[in-house]
């Protein structure tokens, strides 16, 4: 490493879709989890129809994932393209951790809280080993993920485990993602469907054999390398006529893709392809979609989608401690889909105050004891 060169001066423009776009993935996510609920309050017919879109919601991450790759080389790439200095891979660290770590932080003390400190465990772990002290570190350290551990303490965070070794990576993956760009379009796009191809190939290993390791890391790298070849494309302007235009039949093809591969027995992980173009015509910025998710509602949704995704499990699982869904159950229809709403609505008003009050706070404290990094386009 070598000694430190200024920091890019030109700051990145913000890309107002791709913070929209955040808020689709987290409610994917939050609808995914939700179906823990719709299936038992829900008439059958419903709750199969809900189940039917909400279920592949998995896919939300797998969109986090990609997205990430793509904005943090939209921000950061010119930091790490001629060299990694040691000095600025700190700051970016820095910068990185600011963003993820406090409202992980506060969630873990409060977890810590209520299972050793009230002794509440709403039963809900497929791992006995998920309160352990063990694992209490391990998620303390963000490497639960890194060990094949990604049902422990708060569940959700094993993907933010994940992004702090993507992060870790970064300028490794930018020297890839530099390289593949060089290959030309046909070779770039290949590249990009072959990387975008482990996820679900990881998944159809997994059903075909069984005990076949599961290998968390392997899915943020291809994913999160993803993004950082899906920017050389945007980089070098590649596909924009064909795709600048055309964001939203791409988001409906991955919805529909999924819920149908999903409901078939294939892996939805399959669907990851879809994920880059829709990105990147999302970056153009064109065409009506991109316009819907620049809409300020969105953009704020965006912003908050990291407090959602972070929160709205725990909710959850307050929620069935409190109000057991069998008891739910025994009320009519029209209570049940009150208590629905109970279980839901909640959801983005808690990560709203979270977002205002421990994320937003936090980071700025932060960053302002440290060199700021660049702000352009914002990812969680």
């Amino acid at each position: 490493m070598t000694a430190p060169a200024p920091a890019p001066a030109v700051r990145p423009p913000f890309v107002p879709a791709l913070t929209g776009v955040r808020a689709f993935a987290a409610g994917w996510v939050m609808v995914l989890h939700l179906t823990a609920v719709t299936a038992v309050l829900l008439p059958p017919t419903a709750a199969k129809l809900f189940g039917f879109v909400a279920l592949p919601g998995f896919l939300g991450v797998d969109l986090f994932f990609v997205l990430s790759g793509f904005i943090i080389s939209y921000n950061y790439e010119a930091w790490f393209v001629e060299r990694v200095e040691w000095r600025r891979y700190l700051q970016f660290q820095r910068a990185r951790l600011a963003r993820i770590y406090p409202v992980h932080l506060v969630l873990l003390v409060a977890l810590v809280g209520a299972v050793r400190g009230l002794g509440i465990d709403a039963g809900a772990a497929t791992d006995p080993a998920r309160w352990s002290t063990v694992r209490l570190i391990e998620s303390l350290v963000l490497i639960q993920a890194w060990l094949g551990h990604t049902d422990v303490w708060n569940a959700v965070s094993w993907s933010i485990s994940l992004e702090w070794l993507a992060y870790l990576l970064f300028p490794a993956m930018v020297w890839v993602a530099r390289r593949v760009g060089r290959l030309g379009p046909v070779g770039l796009a290949l590249t990009l469907v072959a990387i975008t191809a482990v996820p679900g190939s990881r998944a159809v290993m997994e059903r075909l054999v069984p005990g076949t390791p599961s290998l968390p890391p392997l899915q943020i790298i291809s994913e999160f390398l993803a993004g950082c070849v899906t920017y050389q494309l945007f980089r070098q302007q590649r596909g924009r006529t064909s795709l600048a235009a055309h964001p939203g039949w791409l988001l409906l093809a991955l919805v529909v893709v999924a819920s149908v591969m999903n409901h078939v027995g294939v892996p939805a992980a399959c669907a990851v392809p879809l994920v880059p173009p829709l990105l990147l015509g999302l970056a153009y910025g064109e065409g009506r979609i991109s316009r819907w998710f620049a809409h300020r509602a969105m953009v704020y949704g965006g912003k908050i989608s990291f407090a959602l995704y972070m929160t709205h499990y725990l909710w959850l699982w307050v929620m069935h401690h409190k109000f057991p869904l069998a008891t739910l159950a025994t009320h009519g229809l029209p209570m049940r889909l009150a208590w629905i709403a109970a279980h839901a609505l909640p959801m983005p008003l808690i990560a709203a105050a979270v977002y205002h009050l421990v994320e937003e706070p936090a980071r700025h404290w932060l960053v302002r004891r440290a060199p700021a990094a660049p702000p352009g386009a914002t990812t969680r």
